[in-house]
């Protein structure tokens, strides 16, 4: 949907929702109590402004993030907003000085989104006396607080919980460690959202199910936070070769090969592999495995790996797995 000082803006499918809700809730409720005595086409247009404008101060949010992250060389690949809010997907700082100040920036813009808005709502009422549109105002600045402030919690992967990962992870010097430590905080968080919420919906408020669904998201990405720290510090320390077998599978062919050998047709030129350049599709969930050149018996399949002849178009039988081989080079 465009850029934000160069890093592209994304919108996922459920994002109209989310302006959606926000606007049912400003024309049904807030905006007829706040500034009475207006049409109803007033109300549910200028509730749909309101809704609008939260969410570019949500993009502003997420822009925040973005933008400092860029400022101390991490590479950002986009911003998305959606149902629940926002997520900037960025590389991981190298700092706890950067991951702090990185996630501290996005609160920090909702604070100044929310205190500009009270102010104009308060001009817009005391000088312009417009009442319906300073009540927009307001709850878009109301609004921007109550998000920096749920921001704020800490626990990941909420930006409080970030903030919180930075301060561990500069105290005890180990960032999975403050991550995990962070990622718990966030299940218990998440936990007592959903907690909150079913006691909100069986009491009569719908919102609850809102709740519900906020904290069942955190609860899941506080899990995913969890695994990725524990399998990043599980692998620490530990080289490719640690991961590798040290001595492959060999495989003796001396029979000929299946009729479903590829072969070179008449009329195309075989490259280097048979198959007419292309190479054969791997077996598959099969480990690797070296054919052992029966002309040099000490190989094992080990050094560089013979190259295949092409596989005659005609012959009075299958070829061998020998004579297609070639030697390396």
């Amino acid at each position: 949907m465009g850029r934000i000082a160069g890093v592209p803006l994304r919108f996922h499918w459920s994002a109209p929702l989310l302006i959606i809700v926000l606007a049912v809730g400003l024309g049904g409720g807030t905006l007829p109590e706040w500034a009475p005595n207006h049409s109803q086409g007033a109300y549910r247009a200028w509730a749909v402004a309101g809704a609008l404008l939260l969410g570019a101060s949500l993009i502003a949010h997420e822009g925040a993030h973005a933008l400092v992250a860029r400022r101390v060389g991490i590479k950002v690949k986009d911003v998305t907003v959606f149902a629940l809010g926002g997520v900037t997907r960025m590389g991981q700082a190298t700092t706890a000085r950067d991951e702090g100040v990185i996630a501290a920036a996005g609160p920090l813009t909702s604070l100044v989104c929310g205190g500009v808005g009270l102010g104009a709502a308060v001009l817009t009422h005391d000088v312009a006396h417009w009442a319906l549109v300073s009540a927009v105002l307001a709850w878009a600045g109301w609004a921007n607080i109550a998000l920096a402030a749920f921001n704020l919690v800490p626990a990941a992967p909420l930006d409080g919980g970030r903030v919180l990962q930075a301060v561990i992870w500069r105290a005890r010097g180990d960032r999975e460690r403050a991550a995990r430590i962070a990622a718990r905080c966030g299940q218990v968080a998440g936990a007592l959202l959903v907690g909150a919420g079913l006691v909100e919906f069986f009491a009569g408020a719908t919102a609850g199910l809102w709740l519900v669904l906020l904290g069942w998201f955190l609860s899941m990405a506080a899990v995913a936070e969890v695994r990725r720290s524990t399998l990043t510090e599980s692998l620490r320390g530990l080289h490719a070769s640690d991961a590798m077998r040290p001595h492959p599978r060999c495989r003796r062919l001396p029979g000929p090969l299946r009729p479903r050998l590829p072969r070179r047709p008449a009329h195309r030129p075989a490259g280097p592999l048979g198959n007419g350049g292309r190479r054969p599709d791997p077996r598959p969930g099969g480990r690797p495995a070296a054919a052992r050149n029966d002309h040099d018996p000490g190989s094992g399949g080990a050094g560089p790996a013979p190259r295949l002849r092409p596989a005659p178009a005609d012959g009075p039988g299958p070829p061998l797995v020998t004579s297609l081989l070639m030697p390396p080079g």
